[in-house]
């Protein structure tokens, strides 16, 4: 399986491409999301992303665990800056 993703300032979207064809999941798409992210494939070849939503001015980090993407707040200071790298170990957690 090969995932991409392509992320706009005002919409975070993944696009997994399979043998089964391209499926495209809108992650977020309320207000300006997905600025300045890092995306990085797990053991599954499923994205973790990290990314700056400007909105709200917090950096978040989404998951896409095969079924639905999760979503969480790593940062909620309005300082934490804008800009995010994303690693994951070998059982496949996120870290930012």
């Amino acid at each position: 399986m090969k995932n991409i993703i392509l992320v706009s300032g005002f919409l975070l979207t993944i696009v997994l491409y399979s043998f089964a064809g391209w499926q495209i999941e809108t992650v977020v798409s309320d207000g300006d999301v997905g600025q300045f992210n890092s995306l990085a494939l797990d053991s599954s070849n499923n994205p973790n992303i990290s990314y700056y939503d400007n909105t709200s001015h917090v950096l978040k980090y989404a998951r896409y665990n095969g079924s639905i993407c999760l979503i969480s707040t790593v940062d909620n200071n309005a300082d934490c800056g804008s800009f995010s790298s994303i690693a994951l170990d070998s059982n496949d957690t996120g870290a930012v």
